[in-house]
């Protein structure tokens, strides 16, 4: 237990001076070199000096009655040392030491002019406090180091140039000391203001890190984000930018001069007057600033900008604007692509539906205001359809972007060629009268003749229009409606042509509509009845087969022949709802026949072209 106890005293008082010599070194300067710009300021301050001594020294020296020899030749050492200080070919340190050196040279000079008389002796303490400005110990401690051999070996070999009391000439070591003490108390003052400016640098070179860190993040999040930042001080008209600006307009910071004119410069000829008055109203009115322009860099490039302020006041006087400007060329680009999709038809650039119907809206607000007429043709293929089923969609697709190319070259620039949908487009024709219309028409059949270049060869697209003019308080959908109307009059008048829209159009078509809906309830329900007209063999008059032909007992109307709903039925799709029930019933009524009459008959039945599918064969055998 002794044992330990001794040990662990043994180590407390081993630790002990370990944490002395570490408090120590914490409060002692680290010798931390100065930055190259303040040591050669300082530099520069103490070589001057040595050359004041150098200049200065001679006057005392004659003064002292020391002849000219003397004086010159101990004056020489220490010019020949401030003349080595001023050597750029040497490194810092040895620079330092030179300059040191001609410093307590000059210190020991002036002593030995004086005939050691003690107030010379303070010059070395003011020396030592001028070389502590280097904050090197290197030359500190040369200084240091200087005194002490000066006092001890001069005071050994000529103690009256040095000394001039009894004491010190018989005793030259002692007081070397002593004068070493008196030196070092006052090093230490020195050293503790020489460690204090070490803190200060020290903090402030970490500031400055913090600073130049910061910037560079700050450089590095402007140039990810495309932001370049900029000031404008409105008192002495300079502008600043940093280098992120400089790089969004194609420039080099050092080869150009940012100015407000510069950059208005930069503008793009059709946005420089708006941000001219822009910039005005920011200096004369409350300095907030916000607009998008675009920019042509130095090479030539083309960007967005968008550019954001904000000013400063310095009391009730303006005195900068400052601000960002943020390269949104792609995000415009982007939001103007989405929106020409929005309003355009994907597979021919055209106009969409939504983006007709807004310029449709717009031109009868303006006819209402102004009484200019509109005219609208309704464009649709004729027989579309089968070129989809023979050829196929992508041919189909081609005949549409085909069709609108051929159609662009019809009309004018105020005019607006859209597509609905399918094969259905619009031609909104403003300021156009009825005759007018028609005659656009004319001209777009006369385009057609010519047939389109497609990659599976050329082909000729023959297409239907109708032609309606806006009516007082017309709404979009009405001058629609009536133009479909007309365009599809056109379609039963013949392929290829054109009918302008008049009231009688609308009774039939709603005539049509009705018998539309008629005849689908028709099939449904049963309404329909075939009859048979015989096939005589002539030689020998007996019943080889029967043609079956329907009708449409219709309630109201009576017997209808089939030239007054087979149209309708193919136009509204039930042509093959229609073929599929006459084939049932006619089979089904034919067995009945066969059975009666106990012979076998042939059945003829006239099918749709859409029924000639895969599917027919199939039919018929159920």
């Amino acid at each position: 237990m002794v044992f330990s106890c001794a040990s662990i005293k043994g180590e407390a008082m081993s630790a002990d001076p370990a944490r002395m010599v570490h408090s120590l070194r914490a409060w002692l300067p680290s010798g931390i070199a100065l930055s190259r710009a303040d040591w050669s300021r300082r530099h520069r301050a103490i070589t001057m000096l040595g050359w004041a001594h150098v200049v200065l020294l001679p006057f005392y020296g004659f003064a002292q009655g020391h002849g000219a020899q003397h004086v010159l030749l101990e004056c020489g050492v220490v010019a020949t040392l401030a003349a080595g200080a001023g050597l750029r070919a040497l490194g810092t340190t040895a620079r330092s030491l030179m300059a040191t050196l001609a410093l307590v040279s000059a210190s020991a000079m002036l002593v030995h002019f004086s005939d050691g008389v003690i107030e010379s002796h303070f010059h070395f303490f003011v020396v030592v406090a001028v070389i502590s400005l280097y904050q090197s110990w290197i030359p500190f401690l040369t200084a240091l180091g200087f005194v002490v051999v000066h006092h001890g070996v001069a005071g050994q070999i000529a103690p009256g140039t040095v000394y001039n009391h009894p004491s010190a000439v018989e005793h030259a070591w002692l007081w070397a000391l002593v004068h070493g003490v008196f030196i070092l108390a006052e090093s230490a003052a020195c050293l503790v203001a020489w460690r204090l400016n070490e803190i200060a640098l020290e903090g402030e070179r970490s500031a400055r890190d913090e600073m130049a860190g910061a910037l560079r993040e700050l450089a590095n999040a402007q140039a990810l984000a495309g932001v370049g930042s900029w000031e404008w001080d409105l008192a002495t008209d300079v502008v600043t930018w940093s280098d992120q600006l400089y790089a969004l307009c194609g420039r080099r910071r050092g080869e150009f001069a940012p100015s407000v004119a510069s950059f208005v410069d930069h503008v793009v000829a059709e946005d420089r007057d708006r941000v001219r008055e822009i910039l005005d109203q920011a200096v004369a009115a409350d300095g907030s600033l916000e607009f998008e322009c675009a920019i042509e860099r130095a090479d030539g490039v083309v960007r967005i900008l968008h550019v954001l302020g904000e000013r400063s006041d310095d009391g009730a006087c303006a005195s900068r604007l400052m601000g960002t400007c943020q390269d949104i060329t792609e995000r415009t680009t982007l939001q103007r692509e989405i929106e020409h999709r929005t309003f355009h038809d994907s597979l021919t650039d055209l106009p969409n539906r939504a983006m007709f119907l807004d310029r449709l809206d717009h031109a009868l607000a303006v006819s209402g205001r102004t009484g200019s007429r509109i005219s609208l043709l309704y464009l649709d293929v004729d027989d579309f359809k089968t070129i989809n089923d023979n050829l196929g969609h992508s041919a189909g697709d081609e005949v549409l972007i085909a069709l609108a190319r051929r159609l662009q070259t019809v009309v004018r620039d105020s005019d607006t060629l859209a597509r609905l949908g399918g094969d259905e487009f619009v031609l909104l024709l403003e300021g156009t009268t009825a005759d007018a219309a028609a005659l656009v028409a004319e001209k777009v059949l006369q385009q057609l003749h010519e047939p389109l270049d497609l990659a599976s060869g050329r082909r000729v697209a023959r297409v239907s229009i109708g032609i309606a003019v806006a009516e007082d308080d017309d709404l979009p959908g009405d001058l629609l409606r009536r133009a479909d109307i007309a365009m599809y009059a056109a379609k039963r008048q013949g392929t290829h042509g054109y009918r302008v829209f008049s009231d009688g159009m609308h009774s039939s078509m709603t005539a049509r509509m009705e018998l539309e809906s008629e005849l689908a309830e028709a099939i449904e329900q049963d309404q329909l009845v075939v009859h048979y007209q015989p096939l005589v063999d002539l030689v020998s008059g007996a019943i080889d087969g029967v043609e079956a032909l329907v009708r449409w007992d219709h309630p109201l109307r009576g017997m209808l022949p089939p030239s007054e709903f087979i149209p309708v039925a193919e136009e509204a799709g039930l042509i093959s709802v229609l073929g599929e029930w006459v084939l049932r019933r006619a089979a089904s009524d034919v067995r009945e026949l066969q059975r009666t009459l106990h012979s076998e008959l042939y059945l003829s039945v006239n099918v749709a072209p859409s029924q000639l599918d895969s599917e027919l064969v199939s039919t018929v055998q159920r």
